[in-house]
């Protein structure tokens, strides 16, 4: 829930249940004032909660997202993947996953703000579906979710950090 002060001049955004000793990046963009002029670019508040560090998270190569990736394909290999999301390798993942919009998305409710993501978008783990169906959020629809499938939030930090860098198919 996001709250504006005009008085104070404060902004509040409160959520439910954040991990302990975790740490995260809270990115502002597109907000517009009560005059219809946006704000300039993204702004970008690193915090954690309990003891973790709130430095960025690096980023991730290829080797190790495509270890991680690997409990996936399960579901997610060849010609009859599930959704049509191949991730068993980079050229499954380019055809597949990269720049391809969700397709499992809530038509209605609080899910319905994920709309228009994409699977994976190079660079930006809060615009990239993937990431939102990792965070185990009830809202996000469909039946994955890590802690059924065995993915630690450590792998699932592994995927972030890698898409943070721009999802590398390729080790340099």
């Amino acid at each position: 829930m996001t709250t504006a002060d005009p008085v104070t001049r404060t902004l509040e955004v409160s959520t439910r249940g954040l991990p302990p000793n975790a740490a995260f990046r809270l990115e502002l963009m597109g907000l517009i004032d009560l005059e219809e002029r946006a704000m300039d670019g993204p702004l970008t508040v690193h915090f954690s909660t309990g003891d973790a560090s709130t430095e960025p998270a690096p980023g991730t190569g290829w080797i190790e997202a495509r270890a991680v990736l690997e409990t996936c394909t399960r579901c997610h290999e060849g010609a009859s993947a599930a959704l049509g999301l191949d991730l068993s390798s980079a050229d499954g993942i380019r055809r597949t996953a990269i720049g391809v919009p969700a397709r499992e998305v809530a038509s209605s409710g609080a899910g319905v703000g994920l709309l228009g993501l994409v699977r994976i978008q190079p660079g930006s783990p809060s615009l990239s579906y993937l990431v939102w169906k990792l965070s185990g959020d009830e809202e996000v629809p469909g039946g994955m979710r890590p802690e059924h499938d065995g993915m630690s939030l450590e792998d699932a930090a592994v995927l972030v950090g890698w898409i943070r860098a721009g999802a590398p198919l390729q080790d340099p």
